[in-house]
């Protein structure tokens, strides 16, 4: 069955897409939703309060794991990189050396997909998309969606990339999932419609929010992370435009600090929310392996690519 599906047109492919976002079938977040983003560390809480959604490795987290956050009345998004191989991915042979571009700068682990190959880059982002969805991941976070701004090995284009995104999407939506649009700031006007939620990296440190607003303006939220501001140089704003905005350190572990759960928190209690890093971890659960190396993200700015 998925040999065949493999063959369809895209035009086909996207109708079918099209279709079950009428119908609407999986969890679509509001604007107001927070998100909690954790890769690695020792220690995990898994009811934060004030968090609506974890984002977790999609490969390290277990079933067992997820399940005990939705008894917490919370969702789960599964983080994954589409845009690029992953050498330590348990499916790294399933890649053909033919869809394998330049090696990300600073990251020799990690090379850009030629995203043109469609065909044969599909069944496997649905084979992992499959798994996440077996273990009961609420949404994606797809990496690395934008090698057309990037040094990928490739003469990739706009409409490269567009088509490829909007694959993703489907993907996601017709297992009844999710799905959110990784940084790819130029194209979200284009995309907005397709995906369910924006994960943002540094948008504040490079002045480029104001284009992850047509988000907002379509209750969809904003998950803004930032690694080298302080909080009074983004909470204000963030808070101001509706966004979920985190302060995080790089290797993306336990400590978290959310404006707008500070926000909240400050204004029910009547008292100064201090930045503190966050509520008090419990030990870590051995429900959550860490199975593979810490995840990666990239921020798609041009001024910088730092691993996560």
């Amino acid at each position: 069955h998925r040999h065949w599906k493999m063959h369809l047109p895209l035009s086909l492919i996207y109708l079918t897409a099209s279709l079950n976002l009428c119908r609407g079938d999986w969890w679509k977040p509001s604007a107001e939703t927070t998100m909690h983003i954790q890769y690695a560390g020792n220690t995990y809480d898994y009811n934060l309060p004030g968090v609506d959604v974890y984002n977790l490795d999609g490969d390290a987290v277990s079933a067992e794991t997820i399940s005990l956050i939705h008894s917490n009345g919370k969702k789960v998004i599964c983080y994954y990189s589409a845009g690029s191989w992953e050498n330590y991915r348990s499916d790294a042979s399933s890649f053909p050396s033919s869809v394998l571009g330049s090696v990300m700068d600073g990251w020799p682990d990690e090379k850009w997909l030629d995203i043109r190959q469609i065909s044969i880059l599909q069944p496997i982002m649905e084979a992992r998309v499959q798994r996440y969805s077996q273990k009961g991941c609420d949404g994606v976070d797809p990496d690395n969606v934008d090698g057309f701004n990037n040094d990928s090995g490739f003469d990739l284009s706009s409409d490269d990339q567009l088509v490829y995104n909007r694959m993703i999407a489907s993907i996601a939506h017709t297992r009844n999932m999710s799905c959110g649009l990784k940084n790819d700031l130029d194209q979200i006007p284009d995309l907005v419609g397709s995906f369910d939620y924006s994960v943002n990296e540094q948008c504040h440190q490079y002045n480029e929010c104001n284009k992850l607003d047509p988000f907002i303006q379509a209750n969809k939220p904003v998950f803004n992370i930032e690694y080298n501001k302080t909080l009074s140089d983004f909470c204000p704003s963030s808070i101001a435009s509706g966004y979920s905005s985190q302060m995080k350190n790089l290797s993306l572990d336990q400590p978290a600090f959310d404006c707008r759960i500070c926000n909240r928190i400050s204004t029910r209690n009547n008292v100064s929310c201090t930045p503190t890093l966050a509520p008090p971890m419990e030990p870590a659960s051995t429900a959550y392996a860490q199975t593979t190396p810490t995840s990666s993200m990239h921020s798609s700015s041009t001024q910088t690519d730092e691993k996560r």
